[in-house]
């Protein structure tokens, strides 16, 4: 990986001298730029690196380029004759489809519709061979003659890193890593799911909690588990009390843990569940140890997304899931277009829907 982030952070640092050259001389739309070779000479780089750094510019709008007649100065982010974007690039991990359902049909419809006439291509990211697969998806996006676009969803450290240092228009569906701040996102405000959920679980008496996660952490997973601790900890629960487990989505192995947690049977804990297959193995285990749900261990789940009420609470966004997929759309449209972004789009309220 870091060669890749060192070859892409080279083409952006190129393209940046180009402009800069650009403005230095005073260009104007129509006027002709250096060809390939006398650009290298003056950069002082090889033909194929100031090739990569003027397809980056030509998607930017900044220079048009013909084999016949050479590189132009073009009409800048804004104009009218700016190339319109063909294509959008959905990448998810590929631990997503096993985990969770293939990406929700609506979402995609709902992303057409924002995007009309832009052409979809769904790319599951083969996790063992991250690196090299999204290394081939930035080259063929940066030889492509139009902008093209990409949406991220359930995406490594490195895939974020990766799409954030090619300078293609990239947003992400979920929150982007700490050392990614300005990356551009759509996700449900999960600090305000954890707050939600561990609220609900004192509310029901309870003076412990046991957070079932995901064994695979992502940066939104991170935020909810800091909202739920700080909601116990005003509350005056000890770190003892908390506990937090990151479990595969193996019967056994969460059954075992949920067990394990139980011993205390004279003060069971409320359980935090990230996804809907877990909760269903918690209900089970708690009726095989003789303990009633939501009465006397409450379960209350962040990740719900069934057409029907389930038999416990959990979190419902006040935007649906087509309704955030119009979201990105706007958002990837603005970003291929350098158009301002609306920084309230980002996250999405949500609210805790208790069964009666």
């Amino acid at each position: 990986m870091p060669q890749v982030k060192k070859r892409l952070d080279k083409t952006l640092h190129l393209a940046e001298r180009i402009e800069a050259d650009i403005r230095t001389r005073n260009l104007k739309q129509g006027d002709r730029y250096y060809n390939t070779v006398d650009a290298a000479k003056m950069l002082g780089v090889d033909t194929a690196a100031v090739n990569r750094a003027l397809q980056l510019l030509v998607k930017k709008n900044v220079v048009l380029r013909s084999q016949r007649k050479g590189t132009f100065i073009a009409g800048g982010p804004m104009a009218e004759n700016r190339p319109v974007l063909q294509q959008v690039h959905l990448l998810i991990g590929d631990t997503y489809p096993q985990a969770e359902g293939w990406f929700n049909h609506d979402v995609m419809l709902a992303l057409q519709g924002e995007l009309p006439g832009v052409r979809m291509q769904l790319h599951s990211v083969p996790s063992e061979n991250e690196e090299k697969y999204i290394q081939q998806i930035i080259r063929e996006a940066l030889k492509s003659p139009f902008p093209e676009g990409f949406v991220l969803m359930r995406a490594s450290l490195m895939m974020q890193r990766m799409m954030a240092a090619s300078g293609l228009p990239v947003a992400l569906f979920g929150h982007p890593y700490a050392s990614l701040p300005e990356l551009p996102f759509v996700d449900r405000d999960q600090k305000q799911i954890g707050q939600l959920l561990a609220q609900y679980i004192l509310e029901q008496g309870h003076r412990r909690i046991a957070m079932f996660m995901r064994q695979r952490v992502l940066r939104g997973d991170h935020l909810l588990m800091e909202g739920a601790r700080e909601v116990a900890g005003a509350a005056g629960i000890n770190a003892d009390a908390f506990t937090i487990h990151c479990l595969p989505r193996d019967k056994e192995e969460i059954k075992d843990n949920a067990c394990e947690v139980l011993r205390d049977r004279q003060n069971p804990p409320g359980f935090i569940i990230r996804s809907p297959t877990t909760a269903e193995v918690i209900l089970q285990t708690l009726r095989d140890e003789g303990l009633e749900p939501q009465k006397e261990a409450s379960v209350v789940v962040s990740d719900y997304f069934g057409p029907a009420d389930p038999p416990y609470p959990y979190i419902r966004p006040q935007s649906g899931t087509d309704q955030q997929a119009v979201r990105l759309g706007r958002l990837i449209w603005r970003l291929a277009y350098e158009k301002p972004i609306d920084e309230s789009d980002k996250l999405v309220p949500v609210q805790l829907e208790i069964p009666t």
